[in-house]
């Protein structure tokens, strides 16, 4: 070997030597860091302290890289190396990026300098957030991209050029903050409210991420931010002394950061990278680390949770108060606002945003409960809030507001009640200020209260309100549900039952009973007369009872029907059930309101008001049907009904009826097979009708066939034809076409549908031909509800009604549907409905004589095996079928 390649090879083996130690330098820090987080050290602390040791570990990379490139040591005049984001703050999670920015001074040579800095960052595994820019590209960008921007706030020169770098930043600040600040400020805002829409929009959604979600770690940077560009100093203290924040706002921010920080620490260190977003598996590991104790209808995880909101909420209302305060107005405003003069109405001064009142007014009309909602009371005719100031005025005397409900306060809340299109607003602010909790003092127990499962996605107190402006949005659409939300005469009802209807969770009696009494409070606070009072009970405590009607029974029992309508009992009743069960699925989350929803919602609500319309159960007075009959056009939902009775079916029991014709007419040997694509939530419905030859067992072989296909059943509708065939309609996903189905695949489901009907293929053979079965394997859940199976032998005449409850899993349906063909049982209704995770089959089942399964023994063995066959199923995931 050559002295070249000798000192090459040593040169190489020395740069590898100091990579290694280089890396193990690094995760020594971070074991240190997890240490110290382990004995519970104070969240900021931790992160400070992990920043500077990571600016001297980087500071002496930089030096390293230097001296091999130019031994001369020219590169510190040609460039600097500036901390920014979180390192220029000084706050760092383990495994979160580096922010720096290359400030090249043009001079040549830098750039070689920076990628080489960049690739041994990455070498000793830290992970970067970097850019290599000329000063004023800098600043060019930063008038473009507002997180830019941000992240130059607080810049701090770690290696380089010192006087290049503070040039840089007199330049940033008197070009951007300075001379763009009304503009820069608005970019800001409009950056983190864009983060807060892609972020679920509220500071209580169920699966949050700890930096970016409302009221998370983002919005305390963003007071940050505004403060610097508004008063000229990030520091919260140093805002408190400015005027610009007050003490207890300080104490908010700063409890949220250091309890927000140490989740953060948390995640990473477990994930062992960089994971800022709290999965429920995740929520479950913390509450078990920390301790958390569970409580009467709480588990440790849902008290954990409602901390961390506690949190959340209360940093989100703090940063908008924040950016509300503080906004800057640009000229045009500021003489717009100069021209158009508030109108007077009292004490209350009405402008074009807001409504305020004189600074010495504010104790008066913020004093007392009744002039706090005569407040509210203009602000919702006026279509303007509150000002910023009296919301926080408000805040602070709320919790001495005193517990009776005065007649006068009582009557203005029903009245902010009653308002539809500004309801959900106005409860919303009376709720953040903590006015609400006065007038129903269950708000205060549901307030960021969280129940552990897949199916919500908000917090009971977000949801109520959530469901509250879902049913004013209801009333302005066309369609079934609007047309009975704009008929409800006293939308003040509907509004305070949608507010009521979940606050009895959390305990540990059932939520409705435990609501019912909620009621019954609330309406003796607010001295409701009786006919109130027993209409707002009912709602409150049966307000699961029609969506589990519409989705788990088969509303054609005349039986049934009667029996509903007399609990129910009056026209205006149902509408408001049909209304708060549509609102309550709504604002269960994103995706939850489905058109199979809607359609057997309505189905059962339309065959139900015809019942109250007339005399068959002998409810509706003749007072009511009077009236009902006398309405002309755009009258009440009754007459529309009537109508519809009269002239032709709603559209969703035309559909009904046509499937029931279509099946009728079916020759007894043949298969139909059509579906129909719905564009705005990727479903696919497919209608299968089969003839009487093949129905016996069609079920379990559509299902299978469904599995084999790979295709993920969100809802399920069988019945039985007139004729003994069989009428199955499928919601189903499916995620090999999820661009929309195309031509092709819509054939090759109706093909392989109809040959495994017609027994010309097996379900096995169908697994073998697709050999999808491979990727369905055993998938973890995280709710813990046991598997539970429910025989019911008096709900239907002629049937035992079984209902499945259990976590869905790809086969689910296959495995139920073939274990009861196994028992030689007949499927003759089923109703399947997937939320989630969580799965709920209803099936009519007869023996194979045709009769109802009154055998206790037999009713046991049933419930036994399909145990046992879904136990097999979590345990082992799907197993290719052993026959067809």
């Amino acid at each position: 070997m050559d002295q070249s390649s000798a000192s090459t090879s040593a040169h190489g083996e020395e740069f590898a030597r100091r990579l290694g130690r280089d890396r193990q330098r690094v995760e020594d820090r971070r074991s240190a860091t997890r240490e110290r987080f382990e004995r519970g050290v104070d969240g900021l602390d931790l992160a400070t302290t992990l920043a500077a040791q990571m600016d001297g570990f980087l500071v002496e990379l930089f030096e390293n890289v230097s001296e091999a490139l130019d031994a001369e040591g020219g590169l510190e005049q040609q460039g600097a190396i500036l901390a920014v984001g979180g390192s220029g703050r000084g706050e760092m999670a383990p495994f979160s990026d580096v922010d720096l920015l290359f400030l090249d001074a043009g001079k040549g040579g830098f750039e070689v300098f920076a990628g080489q800095v960049v690739r041994n960052c990455w070498d000793v595994g830290l992970q970067l957030g970097h850019g290599v820019h000329e000063p004023r590209g800098a600043i060019s960008l930063a008038f473009d991209e507002a997180e830019f921007a941000t992240s130059l706030i607080g810049a701090r020169c770690l290696w380089g050029h010192r006087g290049l770098a503070e040039d840089f930043r007199q330049l940033f600040l008197r070009q951007v903050v300075q001379g763009r600040g009304t503009r820069f400020y608005r970019d800001c805002v409009a950056a983190r409210e864009a983060e807060w829409a892609r972020h679920g929009g509220a500071a209580s959604e169920l699966v949050p991420d700890v930096k970016k979600s409302p009221g998370g770690l983002r919005d305390i940077h963003l007071v940050g931010w505004l403060g610097a560009i508004r008063f000229g100093s990030s520091d919260l203290e140093e805002l408190v002394k400015r005027g610009a924040l007050r003490e207890d706002e300080c104490q908010v921010l700063q409890r949220g950061r250091e309890f927000l920080t140490r989740v953060r620490f948390g995640l990473h260190f477990h994930a062992g990278r960089s994971q800022d977003v709290l999965t429920r598996d995740e929520q479950l590991r913390l509450a078990e680390t920390r301790g958390v104790e569970g409580a009467p209808g709480q588990r440790p995880v849902e008290r954990f949770m409602q901390e961390y909101f506690q949190h959340t909420t209360a940093v989100a209302r703090v940063t908008r108060r924040f950016v509300v305060r503080h906004r800057l107005s640009s000229v045009w405003e500021r003489l717009t606002r100069w021209c158009a003069l508030p109108r007077r109405r009292g004490p209350y001064r009405i402008g074009r945003h807001v409504i305020d009142v004189l600074p010495e007014q504010r104790g008066q009309v913020c004093g007392e409960l009744e002039s706090i909602l005569e407040l509210f009371s203009v602000a919702a005719e006026s279509r303007v809030p509150p000002s910023v100031e009296l919301l926080d005025e408000i805040s602070q005397v709320a919790a001495g507001l005193p517990d009776q409900v005065s007649p006068g306060a009582a009557r203005l809340f029903l009245e902010l009640l009653a308002r539809t299109g500004s309801a959900g607003e106005t409860l919303r602010l009376l709720f953040e200020v903590g006015v609400l909790e006065r007038l129903v003092p269950a708000m205060a127990h549901a307030r960021c209260l969280m129940q552990f499962n897949q199916y919500h996605s908000y917090t009971v107190d977000e949801h109520s309100l959530r469901a509250v402006e879902a049913a004013e949005a209801f009333a302005d659409e066309k369609g079934p549900v609007g047309n009975a939300c704009r008929e409800i005469a006293r939308p003040d009802l509907l509004h305070l039952a949608l507010l009521l209807h979940d606050l009895g969770k959390g305990h540990e009696e059932q939520h409705c009973e435990v609501g019912r009494r909620i009621a019954e409070e609330t309406t003796r606070r607010l001295g409701l007369e009786q006919e109130a009072v027993d209409q707002l009970v009912f709602l409150v405590h049966r307000h699961l009872e029609m969506e589990q009607l519409a989705t788990r029974r088969d509303f054609s029992d005349p039986g049934l029907l009667n029996r509903f309508a007399r609990e129910v009992g009056s026209s205006e009743t149902l509408r408001m059930l049909y209304v708060l069960t549509a609102a309550d699925i709504s604002a269960v989350g994103p995706g939850k309101w489905t058109s199979w929803k809607a359609d057997l919602l309505t189905q059962l609500y339309h065959k139900t008001l015809a019942l109250l319309t007339t005399d068959a159960v002998g409810v509706a007075s003749s007072t009511e049907r009077e009236t009902a009959d006398s309405e002309g056009p755009g009258g009440s939902t009754d007459v529309a009904a009537r109508e519809e009775q009269e002239s032709g079916l709603s559209q969703e029991e035309a559909t009904d009826v046509s499937l029931r014709q279509a099946s009728e007419e079916l020759a007894a040997n043949e298969v139909e097979v059509d579906g129909t694509y719905e564009t705005s939530n990727d479903t696919l419905e497919l209608r299968v009708l089969v003839g009487s030859e093949h129905a016996e067992g069609c079920f379990h072989r559509i299902a299978g066939t469904l599995t084999a296909l790979r295709l993920e059943v969100l809802g399920a509708e069988i019945s039985t034809s007139a004729t003994g065939g069989a009428i199955d309609r499928f919601r189903v996903v499916d995620p090999d076409y999820n661009a929309g189905l195309v031509e092709e695949r819509m054939r090759e489901i109706s093909t392989t549908i109809r040959e495994a009907v017609l027994r010309q293929v097996t379900v096995r053979q169908l697994f073998a031909r697709h050999r999808r079965f491979e990727n369905l394997s055993r998938t973890d859940v995280l709710s813990d509800f046991p598997t539970r199976i429910v025989l019911d032998v008096s709900s239907s005449p002629r049937c035992t009604i079984v209902e499945v409850f259990a976590h869905d899993r790809p086969g689910l349906l296959y495995t139920i549907a073939r274990t009861l063909f196994q028992l030689d049982l007949s499927v003759e209704v089923a109703r399947i409905a997937t939320h989630v995770d969580q799965i709920v089959d209803v099936l009519y089942l007869v023996d194979g004589e045709g009769q109802k399964i009154e055998d206790e023994v037999r009713r046991s063995e049933i419930r036994e095996r399909l145990e046992l066959a879904i136990e097999r199923l979590e345990r082992e995931g799907f197993v290719e079928p052993a026959e067809g």
